[in-house]
């Protein structure tokens, strides 16, 4: 079992960091732990690392325009995480599979995505997540030409946002907000 701890802790950190690398916008170093970690975690076969990884890893595709590979990873992601029953992180990665959804006009999946984020919300108590998991369904409403539904959602993601202390969640949903106003 020594070997099975040393695995999963070889494993993780390089999750976690990429996690961290994430959450500071820092994607290639994201997708390099992402990388490693996902190494680590097949080699291991450790499935709750593969689907984070695979999910971070979808991020970084998505921003660098492979929409399509990142579609694919997510997806695959998402099977590795319900085959293991494994939640953790699903509230943000399911956040930025809809987001991805969007950037595709695939609006009625990225609606059931940004709602599977909820749901995730609830149930992993990951309730940092929870302004941009707002704020992304204000971009869903938004796209489904709802304007009045996306102010509300980005009105609730500045409130949350605040009552967190998050002053970068308030700000990206102020952001949505403005821009939302001034069109």
């Amino acid at each position: 079992h020594d070997t099975d701890r040393a695995a999963f802790v070889r494993s993780w950190c390089p999750t976690f960091y990429s996690l961290l690398a994430l959450a500071q916008e820092d994607l290639d170093l994201a997708a390099a732990l992402a990388e490693r970690a996902l190494a680590l975690a097949t080699e291991h076969d450790i499935r709750s690392y593969e689907g984070w990884s695979s999910s971070v890893l979808a991020i970084h595709e998505a921003a660098r325009g492979n929409v399509e590979g990142a579609l694919e990873r997510f997806i695959a992601a998402g099977a590795r995480a319900a085959e293991v029953r494994f939640g953790w992180g699903m509230p943000t990665f399911r956040a930025e599979f809809a987001k991805t959804l969007l950037r595709r006009g695939r609006v009625e999946e990225a609606r059931e995505v940004s709602r599977q984020a909820m749901e995730a919300l609830a149930q992993t108590k990951e309730l940092w997540w929870e302004p941009e998991v707002l704020r992304v369904q204000g971009d869903v409403c938004l796209a489904e030409g709802n304007r009045e539904g996306a102010a509300a959602e980005y009105r609730k993601a500045v409130e949350v946002a605040k009552r967190h202390g998050a002053s970068a969640w308030e700000r990206r949903a102020q952001a949505s907000l403005a821009a939302l106003q001034a069109s």
